[in-house]
């Protein structure tokens, strides 16, 4: 288990983690304060093409830094540090009521910016809370369910494994961190399982269910393999709300579990920073925490993304970025 703190100064960065200098710092707060154009949900496609045309106004180090992650993926995550977080961010909040806030438009704006280099943010219209950039946030009532929103161990997953247009890439942006709130990612290059078991992974043998954050007209079940069969296979791996369909299939998803657990990275998010990661090729998971729902719990801001709509272009309608 490699533990890679975030709140941490290390004294070498590794390869995967950028953070931005004082100078380039303040050319971000510059360009930001001069943009015209603020997130809106209802106008979101236009709102993404400006915040394309203005990150070419970025530092040029935070651009080639995105330059390289997206064309050569050489990793298959990436940590940007320094990112300004607004002074009067407010309560963290207690209900999605209390969400899309008018000081968090620029945040939402910093990250379409940022994000607008590696693809496209998109959202499904299936959602029963819509948004293109999601609050991550402590719900009381859902503290012991299998939802991002819970304070039990988040099990390991990939998000929306279940549908034709699940994304490329997620990228989770702090806002107000907790030091006990364990952020784990493993990536499928760092599998090491026997042939049979590996076989077994490749096969059609699980069922994933639709997961509760989306309408219930949403299409059911479908059968899947965990695995693919490339060399760095990508995978859906969700657990919680998978059945495996074979004895075989259990076993092979048990002996998965178990060398995930034992072989993850963690990272203690801090405000400013966004970790954004590979969807298909790396499982993600958080650690169980007591958050105190008085308005000062960790709080994160969520985007989706497609590298290309290509794979997925059955599931949108002609100029717009929602999923059906």
């Amino acid at each position: 288990m490699n533990n890679i703190s975030a709140v941490d100064v290390l004294p070498q960065q590794p390869s995967f983690v950028f953070e931005l200098e004082q100078d380039e710092q303040e050319q971000l707060v510059d360009v930001l304060q001069s943009v015209t154009h603020q997130y809106e949900i209802d106008n979101f496609e236009n709102f993404y093409w400006h915040c394309f045309q203005q990150s070419f106004r970025l530092p040029a180090r935070l651009q080639k830094k995105l330059f390289d992650f997206r064309a050569f993926e050489n990793e298959n995550y990436l940590l940007i540090k320094g990112l300004p977080v607004p002074e009067n961010l407010g309560a963290t909040p207690l209900s999605y009521t209390q969400t899309n806030g008018e000081n968090l438009k620029i945040t939402r704006t910093l990250i379409s910016m940022l994000l607008s280099r590696i693809g496209y943010i998109y959202s499904f219209a299936g959602k029963k809370n819509f948004n293109f950039i999601d609050d991550v946030f402590p719900i009381e009532k859902h503290q012991n369910e299998q939802l991002g929103t819970n304070k039990d161990f988040l099990q390991w997953h990939v998000e929306d494994g279940f549908h034709d247009a699940k994304a490329d890439w997620v990228a989770l942006f702090c806002l107000r961190g907790d030091i006990n709130a364990e952020t784990y990612l493993f990536q499928t290059k760092s599998l090491r399982l026997d042939a049979d078991t590996l076989h077994q992974l490749q096969q059609s043998d699980y069922e994933i269910l639709v997961d509760p954050t989306f309408n219930s007209r949403l299409k059911g079940n479908r059968r899947v393999a965990v695995l693919s069969q490339h060399e760095e296979p990508e995978m859906i791996f969700d657990p919680a709300y998978m059945r495996c369909l074979t004895p075989k299939a259990e076993a092979a998803m048990n002996k998965l579990t178990d060398y995930i657990n034992a072989n993850k990275e963690i990272f203690i998010l801090a405000p400013g920073e966004m970790l954004l990661f590979d969807n298909r090729r790396v499982a993600h998971a958080r650690s169980s925490y007591e958050p105190r729902y008085d308005g000062t719990d960790r709080w994160l801001l969520r985007a989706l993304m497609l590298e290309s709509k290509f794979k997925a272009r059955d599931c949108f309608d002609s100029g717009t970025l929602r999923a059906r």
